[in-house]
């Protein structure tokens, strides 16, 4: 497993576990968080295939400068990154930033 990989799969084990948390940007669709002295970003962006309408997923990694060090677009197969991965950071992102999980607690508590 390269490092790349171990640090994406390792992002969502802990957000899913609930140890690393997200927070949503100013721009649309992109959540980030805070590693050591780095930060780690993920979002949607405009498919470049004219015949997939679905969006791509940018992974990044910037550093205290916010120069980007890392940059993943859809996944990397020499890296061993797949878009599925990428993907699926995302969403548990996405659930962390909104803080999804406790919306749907709550309203389902009012509903029962």
């Amino acid at each position: 497993m390269s490092k790349e990989s171990e640090l994406i799969t390792l992002l969502s084990q802990r957000t899913k576990a609930g140890t690393q948390s997200w927070e949503a940007t100013a721009v649309d669709d992109e959540f980030v968080t805070v590693v050591a002295d780095f930060s780690a970003f993920v979002r949607t962006a405009p498919s470049r295939d004219r015949d997939d309408p679905s969006p791509d997923v940018l992974f990044e990694v910037r550093d205290k400068e916010d120069r980007v060090i890392l940059s993943i677009r859809n996944g990397d197969s020499d890296i061993g990154v797949g878009f599925p991965q990428l993907r699926a950071l995302h969403e548990d992102a996405r659930r962390s930033a909104l803080k999804i999980d406790r919306a749907l607690d709550a309203i389902l508590k009012s509903l029962k």
